[in-house]
């Protein structure tokens, strides 16, 4: 069975640990393994803050190399725009050669989240509450986390309205199992 990096915010939920053990059930039933962060081993007892926080980015990238490929949790946290360690992660699989596969949990595109309705720049671009331009392409997560996606053979899974939980999570399983055995 094919192993997958499940990147994301997810780790951070006050329910982290039922989150993954829900994607990994459902990559299970599609057939896949589902490797969830939080899996890792706990770290030893009295790491400091920073050899902590260097602890879990080497566990994170031992999972990674372990993974044929990553479905990505891109859906906006602690703003408009995807988590920037998932950010990373995307980028770094990308780089290895392996394919990702996103979803992203609202339909909105990037530019409705981040634009303040109705303010535009000199140009007529949307801008966001900083007047910095927002890109508009119509896209879920920024053009370069689409784009690099599409290219590793990948793409992305957008939650429509009124459709099961986990339905884009569960899509994207789908997709990344099919792009291993078509």
């Amino acid at each position: 069975m094919r192993r997958f990096y499940l990147a994301g915010p997810d780790v951070f939920a006050p329910d982290a640990l039922a989150i993954g053990r829900r994607k990994q059930a459902i990559c299970a039933e599609l057939g896949a393994v589902g490797l969830f962060p939080l899996d890792n081993a706990p770290p030893p007892d009295g790491l400091s803050a920073i050899d902590l926080a260097r602890r879990i980015y080497a566990d994170n990238v031992a999972l990674m190399q372990a993974a044929d490929g990553c479905i990505a949790n891109l859906s906006p946290f602690r703003g408009p725009n995807a988590d920037d360690g998932t950010a990373w992660e995307t980028g770094w699989m990308i780089a290895a050669g392996k394919p990702v596969f996103g979803h992203v949990d609202d339909p909105r595109p990037l530019a409705e989240r981040s634009a303040v309705a109705g303010r535009t720049d000199q140009q007529g671009r949307p801008v966001d509450a900083n007047g910095w331009w927002v890109e508009e392409f119509g896209w879920p997560v920024n053009l370069m986390l689409v784009a690099g996606i599409e290219q590793s053979g990948g793409q992305v899974m957008v939650q429509a309205e009124g459709a099961a939980p986990y339905d884009a999570f569960r899509r994207a399983v789908a997709a990344a199992v099919g792009f291993f055995d078509p």
